[in-house]
């Protein structure tokens, strides 16, 4: 069984017992946090399609730890000038264990 859960403005595949990245959330390592923006649910042949989300489907994940992704580096220019502009960035994750799967 795994369903596509929304977490911010991005969309994960999960089933029980799998680690995901989501963007950085205000909760501390070890607490539980309920994901109920569901969007699709498979549980063998049967799939279920939420109008956006489907009612009653949540997702309980324990936060494992805070992390920052890999740097990301922007370099803009225009040609013939003397414009350069480099920028680098660096995404803050969470690290969620998906504890159980719940439909109702």
């Amino acid at each position: 069984m795994y369903v596509i859960v929304q977490s911010g403005a991005r969309q994960y595949k999960a089933t029980k017992g799998d680690l995901i990245d989501v963007d950085r959330l205000d909760k501390e390592v070890g607490k539980t946090v309920k994901l109920d923006k569901v969007l699709l649910s498979c549980s063998g042949k049967k799939v279920e399609i939420g109008e956006p989300f489907i009612k009653k489907a949540f997702v309980t994940c324990e936060v494992v730890s805070h992390l920052r992704g890999p740097k990301t580096v922007f370099f803009m220019y225009k040609r013939r000038k003397s414009c350069k502009t480099k920028v680098g960035s660096r995404r803050d994750f969470t690290k969620l264990k998906v504890k159980d799967i719940t439909i109702e």
